[in-house]
């Protein structure tokens, strides 16, 4: 049976918290790449509103 979320203590919670942003990262490494290779513009929130715009290159260096 999966424990409700207020079972987990801090330190389980804190480790799942981790790994969900672990795996969230490496969607966005790969969806900035894919992106980058296609020429194609991602949505990015700027200025209070979403604007698309094509990733910079500097974006994927850093994320290899």
């Amino acid at each position: 049976m999966q424990q409700a979320c207020s079972d987990m203590t801090q330190s389980e919670s804190a480790y799942y918290t981790n790994i969900a942003l672990q795996a969230a990262r490496r969607a966005a490494r790969q969806v900035i790449e894919q992106a980058h290779k296609d020429n194609t513009p991602i949505p990015v929130w700027k200025n209070g509103r979403v604007e698309y715009c094509l990733p910079p290159s500097d974006l994927i260096d850093q994320s290899g």
